[in-house]
Formats: structure tokens, C-alpha cells, sequence
């Protein structure tokens, strides 16, 4: 922990993943409830949305690495970062309800989804890298754990805080809120060094 709290890129990398994973939790809390529930969609067509972001996940994977090379990882990462805010906030402001047409619904929704997964191709594959990139090789698997253990205890409290959320002002509202959450792990990024942090930085460095 002091190791990966203290670094000055590593150190908001960290809490940037770590309020991600907060919003992530929140929306997709949310979705499923919201696209079966709410727009009534066929359970065929929330499958067809999921696969979408499964597609473009890939394909912003494939392309990660030449962003990081072209932008620096911080750039990359934000891009992904700042590209998941659209998708929460074009579904919490849509004006979908259960009358509309499925295929416009779906639409709507499986952009939405293709969106999503787009981000995390692109800030997935630049996030890890860059992490093993400055972290020397005996502190590896420590630096991860520690990273991935506040990341699964935060989606714990976001998954518990949706259900409150959709409770008291409903599945919409619940996902802007989400997407506002990704905002601020976007802006964290922004206000430190990480945003100009490069895959080629000194090992040990961030």
C-alpha cells in the first residue's frame, strides 16, 4: 500500500480506478433493471447490447496501444476515462420509456453499450500496462492486489448504494448519478501527474 499510495502517477491512478470502479458498479447495477424493467425490452435484446460492448471492447482494446504510444498512457486513460461519462448520460437523459419502438430502444441502448465497452478497451489495456510499467518486478503482484482488493470492496458499497439510489429516485436519475462518478475519476486523472505519464517511464518512477 505505501508503495502504490505514494507514488505520484501511481497514487492517482489508484483512486482514479478506484472511483471507476465505484461508477461502474452503480450503472451496471442498474442497467439490467433498467433495460428489462423499465423499457420492457426483450431479454433477446438486452443480450444483443451486452454483446456490443463485448465488440467494441475488443476493438478499443486493439487500438489501446497505439494511443498510449501516440497520446502517453495518463492521455489514453483519460480518453477511456472521459469517454465512459457519454453512454450513463445519453441513458439517464434518453426519453425512452416501455411504449417505444424496440428497434429504437435497442438502438439507443446497444449505442450506448458499444460506447461503454469502447472506454474500457481503450483505459483497461493502458492502465495495466502502465502500472507494470513503473512498478519494479518484485512488487508486482503486491501493487495489483492491493489495487484490486479497494476495487472489489467499492464495487461491494456501489452495488449496495445503486439499489438505494434507484429506490429513491429511480433508474434514470440512478444513472446519471453514475455517470457523474465516472466524471470525477476522469478529473482526478486531469489534476495530477498522471495525464502526463508515458508506458516508457523509469521503473520505480511513478
Amino acid at each position: 500500500m505505501r508503495f502504490t499510495y505514494a507514488r505520484p502517477t501511481l497514487r492517482p491512478l489508484a483512486l482514479s480506478v478506484h472511483v471507476w470502479f465505484l461508477g461502474n458498479s452503480i450503472v451496471m447495477t442498474v442497467f439490467a433493471v433498467y433495460v428489462l424493467r423499465e423499457l420492457a425490452l426483450p431479454a433477446w435484446a438486452f443480450g444483443v447490447a451486452l454483446a456490443a460492448a463485448g465488440i467494441d471492447g475488443f476493438a478499443g482494446a486493439l487500438i489501446a496501444p497505439s494511443l498510449g504510444a501516440r497520446w502517453g498512457a495518463g492521455r489514453a486513460i483519460l480518453c477511456g476515462r472521459t469517454l465512459v461519462v457519454v453512454p450513463w448520460l445519453v441513458l439517464g437523459f434518453a426519453p425512452l420509456t416501455a411504449e417505444t419502438d424496440v428497434v429504437l430502444a435497442l438502438a439507443v441502448v446497444g449505442g450506448a453499450q458499444l460506447l461503454y465497452g469502447a472506454a474500457m478497451g481503450i483505459e483497461d489495456a493502458n492502465d495495466i500496462s502502465y502500472r507494470q510499467s513503473v512498478a519494479p518486478d518484485a512488487i508486482q503482484g503486491r501493487m495489483n492486489a492491493t489495487i484490486r482488493t479497494v476495487n472489489r470492496a467499492v464495487f461491494f458499497v456501489g452495488a449496495l448504494a445503486a439499489g438505494l439510489l434507484m429506490t429513491a429516485i429511480g433508474f434514470a436519475s440512478t444513472l446519471v448519478v453514475g455517470a457523474v462518478v465516472f466524471a470525477v475519476a476522469a478529473v482526478i486523472i486531469v489534476v495530477s501527474p498522471l495525464r502526463d505519464a508515458r508506458h516508457d517511464d523509469e521503473v520505480g518512477s511513478g
